[in-house]
């Protein structure tokens, strides 16, 4: 009876607990995995950034071709190919910073 107890209490000792080598695994394995979502997370928020600035180049270009497609072709070119003054390419507060930057995501 006194073996039978012995053998009891060792395997008892043995699995009653996490090993340090299963601890430091499982950290690490854990480790991996927060810095994957780190990673993903970073991509998704400069992904958020170049659609917000596409979008605003998008309406900015839309609101551009509204004016000019509401405005007479005589109002914006006069005979000798010039700017006649009234209603042209600038004047819905475009600049030419925001054409080259709608150029560029496009």
């Amino acid at each position: 009876m006194g073996t039978c107890m012995t053998s009891t209490v060792k395997q008892n000792k043995q699995s009653a607990g996490f090993t340090l080598i299963e601890v430091l695994i499982s950290i690490t394995v854990f480790s991996i995995g927060i810095l994957a979502v780190i990673t993903m997370q970073t991509s998704s928020v400069s992904g958020n950034a170049r659609a917000q600035d596409i979008s605003e180049a998008t309406n900015l270009a839309a609101d551009q071709m509204e004016t000019l497609l509401n405005t007479a072709y005589s109002a914006i070119v006069d005979g000798a190919g010039t700017n006649a003054g009234q209603a042209g390419l600038n004047d819905g507060g475009a600049k030419m910073g925001d054409v080259y930057d709608f150029m560029r995501f496009a």
